[in-house]
This record gives C-alpha cells, sequence and structure tokens, in this order.
C-alpha cells in the first residue's frame, strides 16, 4: 500500500546478466546471475515506475553468457541454462541452488521452458536435441506443495 492507502500495483520479472565477455568467444571469467525484480507501477498519472532488486541467484558455475540463452521460471523456480550444456535450477524463495542437469552434450542450451500445465520441461540446444524431463514437487503432510524440493528426470 501507498502512504495515501492506495493499492500498489507490480509486476514481478526474472532478467539474466550478461556480464562481460573477458575470455572471448562469449565466455566470461565471472559467473552470471540471475535477478528477481519487482516493477511497481505508478499510482498517479504521469507518476514514475520503480524497479526494486529482490533477490539475487548465483553459483561459481554458472556461465552463460550468449546473448541467446534464455531463463524461465513457474513461479517456483527458475531454470537457467549455460553455455556448457547444463540447466542450473534455482530456489526462487530460498535463493539455493537446488539442481544442475547436465543432459546436452558440453555445448550451449539456447531455451528451456516449463509446459504451462503439465510437469514438464523442454530445452533444446546447439547439440540438436530437445530434451523434455518430467518432475513432481514434494509435499508436506498437510498436502501443500514445498518449495525445498524438485525431483527432475528426463523422460
Amino acid at each position: 500500500m501507498e502512504e495515501d492507502g492506495t493499492p500498489e500495483n507490480y509486476a514481478w520479472f526474472i532478467s539474466r546478466g550478461a556480464e562481460m565477455c573477458d575470455v572471448g568467444d562469449g565466455v566470461s571469467s565471472k559467473p552470471n546471475t540471475c535477478t528477481l525484480h519487482k516493477l511497481v507501477y505508478p499510482t498517479q498519472p504521469g507518476g514514475a515506475f520503480r524497479l526494486e532488486e529482490v533477490k539475487k541467484y548465483k553459483h561459481e558455475d554458472y556461465h552463460a553468457n550468449s546473448w541467446l540463452v534464455k531463463i524461465t521460471s513457474n513461479g517456483r523456480y527458475i531454470l537457467a541454462p549455460t553455455i556448457y550444456g547444463q540447466i542450473f535450477v534455482f530456489n526462487i524463495l530460498t535463493g539455493q541452488l537446488t539442481a544442475i542437469l547436465k543432459d546436452h552434450e558440453d555445448i550451449e542450451v539456447r531455451d528451456v521452458i516449463f509446459h504451462p500445465y503439465r510437469p514438464l520441461v523442454f530445452s533444446s540446444g546447439d547439440d540438436g536435441c530437445v530434451k523434455v524431463y518430467t518432475y513432481k514437487t514434494h509435499t508436506d503432510h498437510e498436502g501443500q506443495d514445498m518449495d525445498v524440493a524438485l525431483d527432475i528426470s528426463i523422460v
């Protein structure tokens, strides 16, 4: 809520950093990051948008400097492909790396997406393959999905 009681309208989005390529051929010696942002809309005509950085997701082995590598999220996890055939799986809530999928050759994974309503993930890479994964989330004793574990296996 704004100070005057006006409800705050906002949107969430995730960006992937493209750190300087200091090694050559699109490769950086520094790991990349994914960042969760909150874009707050103006409450009055002509007002300013406000961009807030909420959380960074990083790992020392996460290198994805190509501009053509796409990230995705299902609201619980971020899937972040790399130039080395991996997909890093970050938990949005905790920021933890929960898995590294390595089913493409040591070649760039270009795209990864969650199926809109089935527990499937698709990835495609420069190895010419499309990989399909299935996953399940763990539930607690009350039947609520837990955000701490995601079991992924290749189909």
